[in-house]
């Protein structure tokens, strides 16, 4: 069965334009040592997605770990671009603050947000928000 789920979810992750927000272990840091997001990215890369991420402050450390395979922004909002999912992966109060209308706007037409930490950061704006 555990099987099946991976082909599933390998379907859905190739070649799919993937958005990451946040690198750090956590918020207002640059330390990326032991981080889920990197891990995420990992398997996100290993799966076949085209992964664009940003962060405050941990772009330089993250890029140290990540190689090959992630696109690196700073603005956040480009994050967005094109992209047919978007990871929330941290409690950054900068993203509380997002106007999320315009990010979903920025986003694919087939897109998810998906808010691993706080889902009330996205639930704050009325736009199509599924909470992985």
């Amino acid at each position: 069965m555990s099987y099946i789920r991976r082909e599933i979810a390998l379907w859905v992750v190739k070649d799919k334009s993937v958005g990451v927000l946040d690198l750090a272990f956590k918020a207002n840091t640059d330390d990326v040592r032991f981080a889920p997001a990197i891990e995420v990215v990992r398997r996100l890369i290993a799966e076949g997605a085209k992964v664009r991420a940003s962060d405050p402050f941990a772009i330089e450390r993250a890029r140290l770990l990540l190689e090959h395979g992630v696109d690196f922004v700073g603005d956040p909002y480009e994050t967005a671009q094109g992209a047919e999912a978007l990871l929330l992966l941290a409690e950054w109060r900068e993203y509380r603050e997002f106007d999320w209308k315009r990010i979903h706007g920025k986003m694919g037409e087939a897109s998810d947000l998906g808010c691993a930490q706080r889902a009330d950061a996205c639930k704050n704006e009325r736009v199509w928000v599924r909470v992985l």
